[in-house]
């Protein structure tokens, strides 16, 4: 029997019977120590490995309902991995690059500066303003603001070309623009 790596190397697809447990137990311990060595965390590497095999299931399922043939390969395998640790990677470094802001903003709410607080209300009433929006137009908000996404990764999230995305995300900012007029002028003052 020859190696799904080598195949894969090879070019040569697996055959698409495979299912998530019989390549679980074909490739697990080498995507494992291929993730150990990007992440270092194994239970990092443990999120990633049942991410990547969760692919796999929704690609299947996908091209099932499509009355497609679904032809995996290990290649396939390590790219998906790969790309997951890299989401994992970055999410890390906007935690690392957000926490001295929050502990920050923490310690001085502690301190009980009353400028602090003012501006906690109007946090507030900025995002009791994105909750109103409507959801076409929230979803992009939520995801580039508070998740920090680029909006080339939202448009394949939403599934939605770029520039659908880049215009509701205008059109959001400008409903935004209206219902917070009041913050804006009082700032001008």
């Amino acid at each position: 029997m020859t190696d799904p790596v080598d195949n894969a190397k090879a070019g040569e697809d697996s055959s698409s019977t495979f299912d998530a447990a019989e390549l679980y137990q074909q490739h697990a311990a080498g995507l494992r120590m291929f993730l150990l060595k990007q992440l270092h965390d194994p239970s990092q590497v443990d999120d990633v490995l049942q991410q990547t095999f969760r692919r796999f299931q929704e690609q299947k399922t996908k091209a099932s309902q499509n009355g497609e043939s679904f032809h995996i390969h290990a290649g396939w395998l390590y790219h998906v991995a790969k790309n997951e640790a890299l989401l994992v990677q970055r999410k890390q470094a906007r935690k690392k690059k957000h926490e001295p802001r929050i502990a920050s903003f923490l310690v001085q709410l502690r301190s009980g500066d009353r400028d602090l607080l003012i501006e906690a209300e109007q946090a507030e009433r900025v995002r009791e303003a994105c909750r109103k929006l409507p959801e076409t137009l929230r979803v992009v908000v939520e995801l580039r603001i508070y998740e920090d996404m680029k909006f080339v990764e939202i448009a394949e999230l939403l599934k939605l070309p770029q520039g659908t995305v880049l215009s509701r995300m205008a059109r959001a900012l400008k409903v935004l623009r209206v219902a917070l007029h009041d913050l804006t002028s009082d700032s001008d003052e």
